[in-house]
């Protein structure tokens, strides 16, 4: 059951953020500027005004917790390194898809929370590795869950596409490192 994330453009100011999203305004809007900041606040994306795009889910984390899904749905200002998740407990940083099966540096179409401690995020898929970073996605999609554990995040569930088709932002199909 994947719903549907929460798309925010710009940084959510904590105190705004709290009338709107309740308590987790705040975690979220300290997420985001976690995610923005590794960007440079996305000061290099044209046009103007040159923010960061948002979109985020969250679940409980079955021990009374929340965890956050970041997804910074564009990394530059053009057709190549679109989405990464970045995950989170409370505000503390976890990993991010680059850290997890696929391993991809961009090319997350979608995340939205798949029930307690899991997300689920919608990767764009390559007609083959060379395809143009402006095609990209040119043969759909495939989806991944990932598990909190309690302590770090996990692939649940999720293959590889058939060769030759790639999943966007892994640069070279195969076998997963270890």
């Amino acid at each position: 059951m994947l719903t549907k994330p929460m798309i925010f453009c710009c940084a959510v100011v904590p105190a705004v953020a709290g009338l709107f999203l309740g308590g987790g305004g705040r975690q979220i809007a300290a997420d985001e500027a976690f995610v923005a900041r590794a960007y440079g606040d996305c000061a290099a994306f044209t046009p103007s005004p040159h923010h960061c795009s948002f979109a985020v889910a969250a679940t409980g984390d079955r021990a009374g917790g929340r965890l956050y899904a970041v997804e910074l749905r564009y990394q530059s200002g053009d057709d190549c390194y679109r989405g990464i998740v970045y995950f989170f407990d409370g505000t503390r940083f976890i990993t991010r898809t680059r850290g997890l099966p696929p391993y991809s540096v961009g090319g997350v179409a979608r995340v939205g929370a798949d029930g307690a401690g899991r997300f689920a995020v919608v990767y764009l898929v390559d007609e083959n590795q060379l395809t143009s970073c402006a095609a990209g996605g040119d043969a759909g999609t495939d989806s991944y869950v990932y598990r909190w554990t309690g302590h770090r995040m996990v692939r649940q569930s999720g293959v590889l596409p058939r060769l030759p088709e790639v999943i966007v932002g892994t640069g070279v199909p195969g076998p997963w490192p270890r």
